[in-house]
């Protein structure tokens, strides 16, 4: 195929629906990160509730990532409060309606997601009381164990708990997505085996091309497709390959993965664009706490519980995937899909035509 077909092949993928799952950029404040996204063809991003810079400087950093519901509810009136003062952003509640209207104004939508389930405690009455506050989609555990699920670095794998199928009963009845990102692989398969709707992997590379916690194995990927779900596949280079930076291919390897073993219907992007990638390093929320006592500056670390250190760069790595250092610049990695033998069809699914099928799905 010449340049020019190529080229008109992915003006129209990128003409038609782009879902990206996951970020972190609008909790965190990074300039540009909207712009970006809509110069990309992004129509839809899913924001983590993680809470932002002046919710969580003072407190210990594991917040971040394990938030209780007092925290879940002030940031999900924080992002409803930013969205609706942005007018090149517009909330999502109803998927894929809102993803249509905000295609049809020129906007981007936001859903917002949790990483975790500690949001709901021991208290089921949450899940409707959160959905009905704006989140949309929610994890099992991040990493760690939760009343819920093991996480993925635990070394137990125990699957859910009691608690933890009821809960996954209870997103059913209440259409809040359930994502198994994060937790561990048998917490994952009890939770496809219990949810009536489809279960997502909203950002994880493929443990069949690079051995990491976070990846996920041949088994989950086919669980996962053959319940009608969908994965998206990361970004991250330590994931996807244990180093800081990675080339194009390294992240189209994980792609194809995936969409061999699932098929494409049931792969999506899951690229968990924050303030780690190179571009908006410079922007990051601060890196130390400056709560710590006698005037130091304790580091912002979650390696030390959350992960092992052979599982993240080096200490003041910045991250980088090569040719793809915005959501800007997404048409380059569809070029780059394209020329590896994706066809059309199965890109559109990729790009945005899987999510928004699960994501109606729960929404219906």
């Amino acid at each position: 195929m010449t340049a020019a077909p190529r080229d008109d092949a992915v003006a129209r993928l990128h003409a038609g629906p782009v879902v990206d799952m996951v970020t972190n950029l609008v909790t965190e404040g990074v300039p540009g990160w909207a712009d970006d996204c809509l110069a990309g063809g992004v129509d839809l991003v899913c924001q983590s509730i993680d809470p932002t810079w002046r919710h969580s400087a003072h407190v210990r950093p594991y917040l971040d990532v394990m938030p209780d519901a007092a925290t879940a509810f002030r940031t999900l009136a924080w992002l409803r409060a930013a969205v609706a003062r942005d007018d090149r952003l517009l909330l999502a509640q109803d998927v894929p309606a809102d993803v249509e209207r905000a295609r049809a104004s020129g906007r981007l939508a936001v859903m917002a997601h949790s990483q975790t389930s500690t949001q709901f405690g021991m208290d089921l009455d949450l899940v409707h009381e959160l959905h009905a506050a704006g989140l949309r989609m929610t994890g099992l555990a991040y990493n760690l164990r939760t009343p819920a699920a093991d996480g993925c670095v635990e070394e137990t794998d125990a699957g859910l708990s009691r608690f933890g199928r009821r809960l996954v009963e209870e997103c059913n009845d209440a259409g809040l997505v359930v994502d198994g990102s994060h937790a561990g692989v048998r917490s994952t398969l009890d939770a496809i085996e219990v949810s009536g709707r489809p279960v997502v992997f909203s950002h994880n590379g493929c443990r069949a091309l690079y051995d990491h916690p976070r990846n996920l194995t041949d088994e989950q990927l086919r669980a996962c497709a053959a319940r009608g779900g969908v994965v998206g596949v990361v970004a991250v280079p330590a994931f996807l390959a244990g180093t800081a930076r990675i080339p194009l291919s390294v992240l189209g390897d994980h792609v194809l993965h995936a969409v061999d073993v699932a098929g494409a219907e049931h792969v999506g992007l899951g690229l968990d664009w924050f303030w780690g990638f190179e571009a908006y390093a410079a922007h990051a929320w601060p890196d130390v706490d400056p709560a710590a006592g006698g005037g130091t500056r304790r580091p912002r670390d979650v390696g030390d519980l959350l992960w092992d250190p052979q599982h993240l760069p080096p200490p003041g790595a910045v991250l980088a995937v090569d040719d793809l250092p915005t959501p800007a610049r997404l048409p380059a990695l569809t070029r780059h899909l394209l020329d590896r033998g994706l066809s059309e069809a199965e890109l559109a699914l990729v790009l945005g035509g899987s999510w928004l099928r699960v994501l109606g799905a729960w929404s219906a």
